[in-house]
């Protein structure tokens, strides 16, 4: 779903995508448009929510007492899960031109720090 939705946005709002080369031959289609309006927003929030949803799914075995190692193996294992469950959406943002993103400089630092 996420390699999906990538290859759609780079596809469609990159500089050199299909909406671009639409506009050459016919300008008046070419509204001022982003790539990440409402509707584009909401499958994206939608399709991450799904491939991190297994975390909630997955759980530690249940003790009376755990150590701080033990909680600290926990929360890495599961951030790791979410890091590696979102990895195809933050790969497309790192590869994604500077005219389609918003903050380029803040959102490709943030993209990619999992």
């Amino acid at each position: 779903q996420q390699t999906c939705i990538v290859l759609y946005l780079l596809g469609w709002y990159d500089a050199a995508g299909l909406r671009c080369q639409l506009c050459l031959f016919h300008p008046h289609h070419c509204a001022a448009e982003q790539a990440y309006h409402l509707s584009n927003l909401i499958a994206i929030v939608c399709s991450l929510l799904s491939s991190v949803a297994n975390q909630m799914l997955i759980r530690p075995i249940f003790k009376r007492k755990y150590s701080e190692d033990d909680l600290c193996v926990m929360w890495c294992i599961r951030i790791g899960g979410v890091c590696l469950s979102i990895l195809p959406f933050t790969t497309g943002l790192c590869m994604a031109s500077r005219s389609m993103l918003p903050l380029p400089a803040l959102v490709h630092v943030l993209a990619a720090i999992p």
